[in-house]
């Protein structure tokens, strides 16, 4: 994370106001149904590794700690196979994929589903791999079944805007710049 866990933001950042262009945001709201809030934003840079996908480089689901949770990913490096695209299996994010229960492993993050289990839960044709160019965005339901970041070959840099409504159980990682009043941002 670039910006560190909790990112300092002033009024004239240009990464909140990418955030909060009605254009990108209106898709977020557009897709919950209501006016969001902007939870969290950073940069992600994930470098190639030889080692096993670990935390939300494995399928898993985010912790429902709203109705919807939107994230959006503005790739800023040419995302292919070997930078480790985000995949995500189609209709999980329903209220009927979202009752779709299986085995799950707590890791200290979060709670992983076997890669074994995901392919015998879902045909793969289900599964959506998001590779693009830099410049690239990508919209999901975190609560649908996902997975991404796992380079092995080319390092995966990354913008991520978390996107929740006001009522959402989540805490927000942001906080004003010194000197800046939490109302102006």
């Amino acid at each position: 994370q670039l910006l560190g866990e909790t990112p300092e933001l002033r009024p004239d950042d240009p990464l909140l106001h990418f955030a909060l262009d009605p254009q990108i945001r209106g898709i977020a709201e557009r897709y919950c149904g209501m006016r969001l809030r902007v939870q969290d934003l950073n940069v992600w840079v994930n470098e190639p590794t030889d080692a096993p996908a670990q935390q939300s480089q494995r399928w898993h689901r985010d912790v429902p700690e709203d109705h919807d949770i939107v994230k959006c990913f503005l790739y800023l490096s040419d995302v292919t196979p070997a930078a480790g695209p985000m995949s995500y299996v189609t209709g999980t994010n329903t209220p009927e994929g979202r009752r779709i229960k299986m085995p799950a492993e707590y890791d200290g993050g979060g709670y992983r589903l076997a890669d074994e289990d995901v392919a015998a839960a879902f045909r793969a044709d289900r599964t959506v791999t998001a590779e693009g160019t830099a410049g690239t965005l990508v919209f999901a339901d975190t609560l649908g079944v996902h997975r991404g970041g796992h380079a092995t070959g080319a390092e995966r840099v990354v913008l991520q805007i978390t996107y929740g409504s006001h009522a959402s159980l989540r805490r927000a990682r942001l906080r004003p710049a010194v000197a800046v009043s939490p109302a102006s941002l």
